[in-house]
């Protein structure tokens, strides 16, 4: 009986491990439309609502959560920051700090008379 229990602790763990792990990937594709894809999907334990954290060299650029989930790639839309590009690290360890919004300044064009 005890070596049963052992087993299915261990059998727990084993199993409980990979889905308590971070999940890291990459964004594989940026639509013209904003649409985003990252390399991670069902068979990594990716569902609905599943946070990732996006990163370029090292710096924040922006939190998605999973919209549409496939096997092996997963559609995201953007949370919070901008910027995403292919090639772009994606995490599930949140940011130290919330990435920097992009701010859009207006340009004007005056003629001095």
């Amino acid at each position: 009986m005890n070596r049963f229990i052992g087993f299915i602790i261990l059998l727990f763990f084993a199993l409980a491990l990979p889905v308590l792990a971070d999940l890291e990937g990459m964004v594989v594709n940026v639509a013209q439309n904003g649409e985003i894809t990252v390399n991670r999907g069902i068979a990594d334990n990716v569902t609905p609502g599943t946070r990732w954290y996006i990163y370029r060299n090292g710096a924040p650029k922006a939190e998605v959560e999973a919209v549409l989930v496939d096997n092996y790639t997963t559609m995201v839309r953007v949370v919070s920051g901008s910027g995403v590009a292919v090639g772009d690290k994606i995490t599930t360890k949140p940011f130290a700090a919330a990435p920097k919004e992009k701010k859009e300044t207006a340009r004007t064009n005056r003629t001095v008379s």
